[in-house]
């Protein structure tokens, strides 16, 4: 995840388009987005070198993504940073397999603590079942321009100002993936 110095202060409709494209696909492609995790940040030890936002999240999405791969699943999920009262916070809607969200949610603290032996920061890591991806989609987009809000069905909120990039989405769900999933296979490949 490459920072860049570029500040934003809102999600642009065309960020909003993207994470609802992926949302969706992750819906076809039998990956539904069905856990929301919230992280705040500032709660957290820090890492050095490691403390940028983007940086702890491409750090915890890379934990995450190998974790489930182990167990013979892809990681699904989109992403928003926020800056809002309580510090720098990150929500991502992913997707759990039932059988594996205790145990996902046992490593997580670890995965984004520095210190081993240290508190497991409860009130800085939540995770919960989110089956009703609209209504989380529309949380997740609070932060969009108020101009374009209205056309979203979203009530904007403000939140905060970003520095680098402030939404994404796994490679499972990115504009590559979904292009390769629609095409047409070739004949020759087909069965």
């Amino acid at each position: 995840m490459a920072l860049s110095s570029r500040l934003s202060a809102h999600l642009s409709p065309a960020n909003v388009t993207e994470l609802s494209l992926a949302a969706e696909h992750a819906r076809m492609i039998g990956l539904p987005l069905n856990h929301h995790l919230t992280v705040h940040l500032a709660n957290l030890d820090e890492v050095p070198g490691r403390n940028l936002p983007q940086q702890r999240l491409a750090d915890f999405l890379e934990r995450a993504r190998h974790w489930l791969d182990r167990r013979g699943y892809r990681l699904a999920a989109i992403w928003v940073i926020e800056a809002g009262m309580r510090g720098p916070h990150v929500h991502v809607h992913l997707h759990l397999p039932m059988h594996l969200v205790a145990a996902f949610k046992a490593m997580v603290a670890g995965w984004l603590r520095h210190d081993p032996g240290g508190d497991q920061h409860s009130a800085a890591i939540q995770l919960d079942h989110a089956p009703r991806s609209a209504g989380l989609l529309r949380y997740l987009f609070k932060g969009m321009e108020p101009a374009a809000a209205a056309a979203y069905r979203v009530r904007p909120v403000p939140q905060g100002t970003i520095r680098g990039k402030r939404c994404g989405c796994t490679h499972v769900l990115g504009r590559t993936a979904r292009r390769r999933w629609s095409s047409p296979q070739p004949e020759h490949l087909a069965a």
